[in-house]
């Protein structure tokens, strides 16, 4: 076992962490599945359709003035100009998350 996977210990981390690994997707109910995509498609139209809200067009503008391109893609909004019309916006790293 190497030195990070001691660095665990045996709480309750390690033990999802190892049932996780352990999960294949065959074991999982039909019933957890259908959820799992529903709530995977509701992350996605909060976040598409929010990019289009005025406060999230702001903070979005601040940003991009702040740190004007970066290695993560902020979903929903216009395309960032550099962008070669992709989706979404690049900014750097930790700020995408207050959009």
């Amino acid at each position: 076992m190497s030195s990070q996977n001691d660095s665990m210990g045996s709480g309750p981390t390690r033990a999802l962490a190892e049932f996780a690994a352990a999960t294949r997707f065959e074991d999982l109910p039909d019933a957890v599945v259908a959820q799992a995509k529903r709530c995977i498609l509701d992350c996605l139209g909060v976040a598409l359709r929010s990019g289009e809200e005025p406060l999230a067009k702001a903070q979005a503008a601040t940003l991009e003035r702040a740190a004007p391109r970066g290695p993560a893609t902020v979903w929903g909004g216009a395309p960032h100009r550099d962008s070669g019309g992709g989706p979404g916006q690049r900014l750097p790293g930790p700020r995408p998350g207050l959009r």
